[in-house]
């Protein structure tokens, strides 16, 4: 009886062990400068085959849209618009998502997205936020996921 009980608590110890969180998306945030006090704030997602990542642009009905939002800074003046998406858009229609089939666009292996900010005044700040995104694969989706971001802008110089 002894030795079944240590059987067992070893097999479900593997067994949850074994059963790891899928993430099949991972990110990196920077910021690049553009000129003095201008920078393009960087969200670049790297993702694992087969999965795919949707467009803030996907339509609606479908699967939920990545969403990137900024937190206010009095510091920062940002450009219009939603994140600039540089990437290799995928688009089709999903029969996964309603009848009629609903357009979705989507990037599978990477994806960057670009937001230009502007720092007010000669001094350094930071831009945080947090991108929410889906992705699915051929299978199954996973549900959405929210990562922060906490990005630091080094202090503007007149050259």
């Amino acid at each position: 009886m002894k030795k079944l009980l240590i059987v067992s608590l070893f097999f479900f110890s593997w067994k949850a062990a074994s059963a790891q969180i899928e993430n099949p998306v991972q990110w990196n945030f920077s910021a690049t400068k553009v000129s003095p006090g201008v920078y393009d704030v960087v969200l670049s997602a790297e993702i694992d085959k087969p999965w795919h990542l949707y467009s803030q642009f996907t339509g609606k009905g479908g699967p939920i849209p990545t969403n990137i939002t900024f937190r206010p800074n009095p510091l920062l003046q940002m450009a219009a618009g939603k994140a600039k998406e540089i990437g290799k858009p995928e688009k089709t229609l999903d029969p996964n998502f309603g009848q009629p089939p609903v357009p979705v666009v989507y990037f599978s292996n990477e994806v960057k997205f670009v937001k230009r900010v502007t720092v007010r005044g000669k001094v350094a700040t930071n831009i945080a936020g947090s991108v929410e995104y889906m992705v699915c694969n051929d299978n199954k989706c996973l549900p959405p996921t929210k990562k922060t971001l906490d990005i630091k802008l080094p202090r503007s110089c007149a050259n």
